[in-house]
């Protein structure tokens, strides 16, 4: 009897250690996993997770000759960029993966509110295939990054991979709770009166060390549908502190940069918000090269 209680005890045990394991958490498979191409070894290594729907191929297109572009000029920079989606009816991905070798797919719909799932999955292709790449950047194909103020950020201040490092520009608010809200949470959800401080999900920074502590709070945090919001929770759990881009940078969005309301140049503006057409980003990019900006 008491043989047959330790037996128990330790498959209820070896159970819930499993449970706690991220891929247990979000078991869902890859159908699509580009490799990681390394660059040279003295230089600093920078991953792009590009969160992207699966029928804006002109979008990517652009990204990849704009900001996401692994040959820009960025001194000791090597710089690998991947597309991240989910399932969708479109039928030209396959097409997509094989040219430009950047498509993360996994087999999810792809949707918005599976956008946590979609954010889960680019952090477990980068613990899987990205073991030499310095730091990522999780972000959205509706933004402009301004990678090589980024790079110039984490070099000036003397940041490194294993430093646990959770980057942006980070907010604490309040649930919504009013019906017609889009972002509304129930209390079943989320009781807590306040979320913890996150960093806005199209700009996320983490550093090798932040990944794998990331990767860590992630198979025990709460889930929530909000993806920017359960990764704050995420690190949270693992007591990985939110590091404020606000201090040395201004977050705005696309209007108030071609309204001239915003200075990209004297803000210092790392990223922006709103680029969601290719028209919008790639000339605004050839403005910026016209201004040697990037």
């Amino acid at each position: 009897m008491l043989l047959k209680l330790i037996i128990l005890m330790i498959l209820l045990f070896a159970k819930e250690v499993s449970a706690r394991s991220i891929e247990d958490r979000f078991p869902y498979k890859f159908i699509y996993k580009p490799e990681f191409k390394k660059g040279d070894v003295n230089s600093i290594t920078i991953t792009l997770i590009v969160k992207s729907a699966v029928p804006n191929f002109r979008l990517r297109n652009a990204i990849r000759d704009t900001w996401g572009n692994e040959n820009q000029n960025i001194p000791n920079t090597n710089i690998r960029t991947v597309f991240n989606v989910g399932l969708s009816n479109a039928t030209k991905l396959a097409m997509e993966s094989y040219v430009f070798e950047d498509i993360l797919q996994s087999d999810f719909q792809d949707s918005y509110w599976n956008l946590t799932a979609k954010t889960v999955m680019g952090i477990r292709w980068a613990m899987e295939m990205c073991k030499s790449s310095d730091f990522f950047l999780l972000s959205d194909d509706d933004y402009l990054i301004l990678l090589k103020r980024i790079v110039d950020y984490l070099r000036r201040s003397g940041f490194h991979k294993n430093d646990p490092l959770y980057i942006g520009y980070f907010t604490s608010r309040r649930p919504q709770r009013e019906r017609g809200q889009k972002w509304k949470v129930s209390y079943e959800e989320y009781p807590r009166s306040l979320y913890p401080p996150f960093v806005v999900g199209g700009a996320v920074v983490l550093s090798r060390k932040g990944l794998e502590a990331m990767s860590q709070g992630i198979a025990k945090a709460q889930y929530i549908r909000l993806e920017d919001v359960f990764l704050g929770l995420a690190a949270e759990t693992v007591g990985l502190k939110p590091i404020n881009l606000s201090t040395v940078s201004r977050y705005c969005i696309k209007n108030q940069l071609f309204s001239g309301k915003v200075d990209i140049l004297k803000e210092k503006i790392m990223v922006s918000h709103g680029f969601n057409k290719a028209s919008d980003l790639e000339p605004y990019w050839e403005k910026l090269k016209s201004q040697g900006i990037v």
